[in-house]
């Protein structure tokens, strides 16, 4: 999966809160290419998926990078919960996210 054009969309934020809007515009020039970026590993895991955890630390990334790119790829359908859940590092449980076949 290479140019999605699905992936060229700014990132939302909060009306009514600047920083939110300043960290999406922040964001916006690679928004598209981390949620492709973290679809692609979501995929590359199949059944077994992948916790938002394990994400950041495959693809060096922050949690509030990865959060907000699976947050738009579940909204948008390509990912979901399969109500799987795993540790994370930190001991706490944690949600699995699976890719929908394209």
């Amino acid at each position: 999966m290479t140019g999605l054009p699905l992936f060229d969309w700014a990132p939302p934020y909060q009306r009514d809160s600047e920083t939110s809007r300043e960290a999406a515009e922040h964001i916006e020039p690679v928004a598209g290419t981390l949620r492709a970026q973290v679809r692609r590993f979501i995929e590359r895991r199949g059944a077994w998926g992948a916790t938002r955890d394990e994400i950041c630390a495959s693809l060096n990334l922050t949690i509030q990078s990865v959060t907000p790119r699976v947050n738009e790829l579940l909204r948008d359908g390509h990912v979901i919960e399969p109500g799987q859940r795993r540790m994370t590092r930190a001991g706490r449980r944690a949600e699995v996210v699976i890719a929908v076949p394209q």
